[in-house]
């Protein structure tokens, strides 16, 4: 096109500027736009993957009503259900009702609590931790057995090194144990400077506790450890020393102690109320 007739072309679009049509819906302002998920530029509303990192963007149809307008991880409904101020971002980090829990863990249990009764609160097992454990070596043994005049048996069982020995029958109770089962049993063994070997009695009484057998052989040390375990309950400032069978009060809550172990550091809890079984890290964990 010639210079002149671009500049008859220039004048003309002055005099007669482009019109909307009167029933026309086109508007002339921004499009709506939303914040990345990644990267946090403005990307359009609708947009699948955003136009800077490319990053696959959540369906919009698919976002929740509810609202979270002052950023403190707690939903305005939530909050405005329990008296809180949805505009404060720092009561998330608040213990409204002293319970040990904040407002957001509150809001973040499954399901949820109330923040303004302390009855109410999360679960405590993960609050709980293993701080120690110590090995107690089986103390009891097998000293001997004797005949009654019934026919009964007694059986007399002392701590390693002497004191206290205590006379027993099948079906008496010794420090937590239950005398179970008695099998006489003798065997051959070589004596140094004997050409031949001689009958020992090697007689077996059985200790039980729940679902643990501990065998006595008669005139041996038991090769077997308890162990004792420190668990601390931090939101009350406490600690409990505990060891298998035992039963512990927490919070309201009783846990059966159903298992130590002394490698792992780890304790086993059964909660007496549904039956629910947990494991307790150590506190390094």
């Amino acid at each position: 096109m010639a210079d002149g007739a671009l500049f008859e072309e220039a004048v003309r679009l002055v005099k007669t500027p482009f019109q909307l049509g009167s029933y026309s819906n086109a508007v002339f302002v921004p499009e709506s736009r939303v914040w990345c998920v990644d990267c946090r530029q403005p990307i359009p509303y609708f947009a699948r993957d955003c136009t800077f990192c490319d990053k696959v963007q959540p369906d919009p149809k698919a976002e929740p009503t509810d609202r979270d307008s002052d950023g403190d991880g707690m939903m305005d409904s939530w909050e405005k259900t329990h008296g809180l101020d949805l505009r404060d971002p720092t009561d998330g980090a608040v213990d409204r009702d002293g319970d040990g829990f904040t407002n957001r863990e509150e809001h973040d249990a499954s399901p949820s609590t109330d923040p303004n009764d302390a009855s109410s609160y999360p679960s405590i097992i993960p609050t709980l931790c293993v701080e120690d454990i110590k090995a107690n070596p089986f103390q009891l043994r097998f000293k001997s057995v004797s005949k009654l005049p019934d026919g009964g048996l007694k059986f007399a069982l002392n701590f390693r090194g002497g004191g206290r020995t205590y006379f027993l029958k099948l079906g008496d109770d010794v420090q937590g144990f239950k005398v179970a089962t008695f099998e006489p049993k003798t065997e051959m063994r070589e004596r140094p400077g004997f050409p031949k070997p001689r009958e020992v009695d090697v007689s077996v009484l059985t200790l039980r506790r729940g679902d643990k057998t501990i065998p006595l052989i008669l005139r041996q040390d038991v090769q077997y450890n308890e162990y004792t375990a420190t668990v601390v309950f931090p939101l009350d400032n406490a600690k409990f020393s505990v060891s298998i069978g035992q039963t512990i009060d927490i919070r309201n809550g009783k846990y059966k102690v159903t298992g130590v172990d002394g490698q792992q550091r780890t304790l086993t809890l059964v909660r007496v109320e549904d039956g629910q079984t947990f494991v307790i890290p150590h506190c390094s964990q």
